[in-house]
């Protein structure tokens, strides 16, 4: 079993999810997640819920006691002592192993991980289960069909060079603690892009997804026409995320959501352009969080 810390929001919970799938791929056992992070969230983060039952994924939760034995992590020194005598005593096949994620940048250390580990950490890197990128891709497809306005608009993304564009505030400019850390992406940024992207596809047909589009009405104007793409709520993410997938193109932010609307894009001839500048701390930069082929501009 790989027992995978499940924390933040639905592109954070994707890229956990796949790189504990690839491990337990490796070792022929399941996916087993720790959802406790949803039941208290640390001070200072955003409150999330938990995002992946929407996908045909194949994990389920770990019980608490589970947890604790492949862990260590528990509470109280007799329920440590306790786990302890049932290691030694054999009543358990797990053992107290918990890997943590390096501060930065991709760690080839986990693609090696044994059976029966817990993984705590965001696992931002394609690297961690590139060699079974068919299988995530399937597995993180949306179960339900397509309905109503996502059937109409998804059917007007195929028939034009569809780019999706993508704005990212909400807790990056409300929480002290995320706009520190990641920070907003300048206009300058999304001009560029899109002029970089018309360079090299003729005709673009421009599909705004945010968290603010009221702010993007205000604020954004671009010398070609673009549709605000608005009408699903917060807790339909998803389907957000699967209309970004049935683009040809993408326009992406610092953000794991839109890293996931552009990696999943069948496209085989897409462009993808992503900011170089991901966190708000230069140092905390690394350059394997894009995969190959995407374009990085400041």
């Amino acid at each position: 079993m790989i027992i995978v810390k499940l924390m933040g929001g639905l592109g954070n919970q994707m890229f956990q999810y796949a790189a504990a799938r690839r491990l337990a791929l490796r070792h022929g056992t399941e996916v087993a997640f720790d959802g406790s992070y949803f039941e208290a969230c640390p001070v200072g983060d955003t409150v999330r819920e938990y995002a992946l039952h929407h996908f045909s994924i194949a994990a389920r939760f770990a019980t608490p006691r589970e947890i604790a034995e492949t862990s260590g992590l528990c509470n109280g020194i007799w329920t440590k002592t306790l786990l302890e005598m049932r290691r030694v005593t054999g009543l358990t096949r797990y053992s107290n192993n918990l890997f943590r994620e390096p501060q930065s940048g991709f760690c080839p250390e986990v693609l090696g991980l044994p059976d029966n580990v817990y993984l705590a950490g965001y696992w931002h890197s394609e690297r961690y289960f590139a060699d079974v990128g068919a299988t995530i891709r399937q597995e993180l497809t949306v179960r339900s069909a397509l309905a109503g306005r996502n059937q109409e608009l998804a059917a007007r993304l195929a028939s034009s060079e569809s780019v999706f564009m993508h704005f990212r505030r909400g807790d990056y400019v409300e929480s002290a603690k995320t706009a520190a850390f990641h920070g907003v992406l300048p206009l300058g940024y999304y001009q560029q892009a899109l002029d970089t992207l018309r360079a090299r596809v003729s005709h673009p047909r421009l599909f705004i997804f945010t968290d603010d589009p009221q702010w993007v009405r205000q604020h954004v104007a671009f010398s070609v026409p673009f549709e605000v793409v608005d009408h699903n709520p917060p807790r339909h993410g998803y389907e957000d995320l699967r209309l970004m997938s049935l683009c040809r193109h993408a326009i992406i932010a610092n953000s794991s959501f839109s890293w996931w609307g552009a990696w999943l894009m069948q496209n085989p001839d897409k462009i993808v352009i992503a900011p170089r500048q991901w966190f708000a701390e230069a140092s905390m930069n690394p350059t394997e969080l894009t995969p190959p082929g995407w374009m990085r501009i400041d």
